[in-house]
């Protein structure tokens, strides 16, 4: 056999095997173990399958945590999607519960201020009896409740003495205005009233 005809057959030889090889999956890269299976699952059909951590339940996750299963099934901290969930507090998530922690707040996201009903993270709504109002407390356009001294009303409770912010006339008092002529401020434990001068006043 000549020179030529040995180069041709190694030719011939060399692209068989490579033929063979293709045919066989020699060389081709090896498949991850899980990712055909994981190819098949089907996110939401409330069935855990290969690649999924959770499906349509939070019990998979770590939800005594806070952790919740997520629209991909993968399991999320729940704190920072925007609702205030049961295990939530403004101190353990203030930015799903912007609320005052004076109370408790599980829910206060769902709450809405202005409704006349004192909900889950709100202190008062539409009242001031469920704020110590007696000492000059006040419910806020906030639902919160607020020292009335500073809020630029002269209220039934105050006089130039006890808030001279909200009361800057001297013969203010609660919500008169006495004559000094022949009126006094006294600063009844109930409100503020203008009195004659002589009245006895019962502090």
């Amino acid at each position: 056999m000549t020179i030529r005809q040995k180069a041709l057959c190694f030719v011939v030889s060399s692209a068989a095997i490579a033929l063979v090889a293709s045919a066989c999956g020699v060389g081709d890269e090896p498949e991850t173990p899980g990712s055909a299976q994981a190819a098949l699952s089907v996110c939401g059909n409330n069935t855990t399958e290969p690649g999924e951590e959770c499906d349509g339940t939070n019990q998979e996750c770590n939800y005594m945590n806070g952790e919740y299963c997520g629209s991909d099934c993968l399991c999320h901290n729940s704190c920072g999607n925007g609702l205030c969930e049961w295990n939530e507090t403004f101190a353990s998530c203030p930015a799903d519960c912007p609320f005052d922690d004076r109370e408790k707040v599980g829910q206060a996201a769902l709450s809405v201020c202005g409704n006349n009903t004192t909900e889950p993270g709100e202190q008062c709504d539409g009242t001031d009896q469920e704020c110590d109002y007696m000492n000059g407390e006040y419910c806020g356009s906030d639902c919160m409740c607020h020292n009335g001294c500073g809020n630029g009303v002269c209220n039934w409770n105050e006089n130039f003495e006890s808030c001279p912010a909200d009361c800057p006339n001297p013969n203010a008092c609660g919500e008169e205005i006495c004559d000094p002529s022949w009126q006094f401020c006294c600063d009844h434990w109930l409100a503020p009233t203008c009195q004659p001068y002589g009245t006895y006043c019962q502090n």
